[in-house]
């Protein structure tokens, strides 16, 4: 059986680490921005707790922090209870949002992760470094749209089929779910 810690940092490595940064951006009174219009979630000294659900029902907590934003990409760091880390980058604009962990942090090649004007069933893919083609689709849109990221079944050794992304339009990635072949969902949600 695997662990929680087995399971969560390949899936940092592969992209799912980038849906884990985004904070909470609205005021109190609830005054929405439109989509990426107010990025300070994105920005130095944004900090938030990560719930993580394994399949088992364990759970542990996960930090993240904003450590930087040069020329609009902003590199996060993840804390887990052991103290392990994973650095890792992303930008967000008022188009979408894009990361560079698919790239092995190469900034020529950003993978992304939702543009808000995309229509329900639009579908977009990235080639890694390795060769292995992951698929992107916008399943749902509205106060949360839902990006399905899906990969071949033998690209990796601990057997992901899919990772579900939950994003707000206004505040960010709110959570997702791994989807594993041999085993249940581990879910992350910011708190």
């Amino acid at each position: 059986m695997k662990t929680l810690k087995k399971t969560f940092w390949p899936a940092v490595l592969f992209g799912m680490a980038a849906g884990l940064l985004w904070f909470t951006a609205c005021n109190d009174d609830n005054d929405e921005p439109k989509p990426g219009e107010d990025l300070s979630w994105a920005q130095p000294g944004a900090e938030e707790v990560i719930t993580a659900t394994n399949f088992d029902g364990t759970t542990a907590s996960l930090s993240i922090e904003i450590i930087e934003n040069v020329g609009g990409i902003s590199e996060a760091i993840i804390i887990d209870e052991e103290g392990d880390t994973a650095v890792f980058e992303f930008k967000a604009t008022t188009e979408g949002i894009y990361d560079y962990v698919l790239s092995n942090g190469d900034r020529t090649k950003p993978s992304t992760l939702v543009e808000y004007n995309a229509d329900v069933g639009m579908t977009w893919t990235y080639t890694v470094p390795s060769g292995t083609v992951v698929r992107r689709e916008l399943i749902s849109k509205g106060n949360i749209y839902v990006v399905s990221q899906t990969y071949p079944t033998t690209a990796f050794e601990w057997n992901l089929d899919r990772i579900e992304w939950r994003i707000s339009p206004s505040r960010g990635v709110r959570g997702c779910t791994l989807y594993y072949n041999d085993q249940g969902p581990v879910t992350f949600e910011i708190n």
